[in-house]
């Protein structure tokens, strides 16, 4: 995985793109937490609902998406 993408509405519901952080922890620092590798990515909108986060490799081409959930409504 190279970047995440999280599409969603804006409050004046246009739909929109932003590119989310990715964290990644893994090689020596894995081996310390007696872990396997893994990434985390986290993005924020402004009062904004998100739709679907995209997963893509290095060329850009889909490797898996996440509808959107409960939990990633704005309170």
């Amino acid at each position: 995985m190279k970047r995440v993408d999280v599409r969603y509405r804006d409050p004046g519901g246009t739909r929109r793109s932003r590119r989310a952080s990715i964290v990644w922890l893994r090689g020596s620092v894995a081996k310390k937490l007696k872990t396997k590798p893994f990434g985390y990515y986290r993005s924020h909108t402004v009062d904004g609902e998100v739709l679907e986060s995209i997963a893509r490799d290095r060329d850009g081409n889909v490797l898996g998406r996440v509808a959107q959930t409960g939990c990633n409504r704005p309170r």
